[in-house]
């Protein structure tokens, strides 16, 4: 997948949380959140720790990943919005 599509996903993401009124504050904080660090990554403005070590944090794709089985079921439109952008992100490699 393109950087750019990936964008457009990252954009659909965020239109999706705006418009999820049932998601509690610190759940729509936390993928706002992550949303915009995945954005600084493509956009070259933050750097993914290199692979292979096994103390670094968890890839974006599989934090996106983590998100969707805490609430796929309870929000659909949200869950396919975070698994596109987790499909996208791990064909990357981010």
């Amino acid at each position: 997948m393109e950087k750019a599509r990936l964008l457009t996903l990252l954009g659909e993401l965020h239109a999706e949380l705006a418009s999820a009124d049932e998601l509690d504050p610190d759940t729509r904080q936390a993928v706002a959140a992550l949303a915009s660090d995945a954005q600084r990554l493509l956009e070259g403005k933050a750097e993914e720790p290199p692979p292979g070590n096994p103390d670094a944090p968890p890839t974006m794709a599989e934090q996106f990943r983590a998100r969707l089985r805490e609430f796929g079921a309870d929000h659909p439109a949200l869950s396919k919005a975070l698994n596109q952008v987790a499909d996208g992100l791990s064909g990357l490699g981010i």
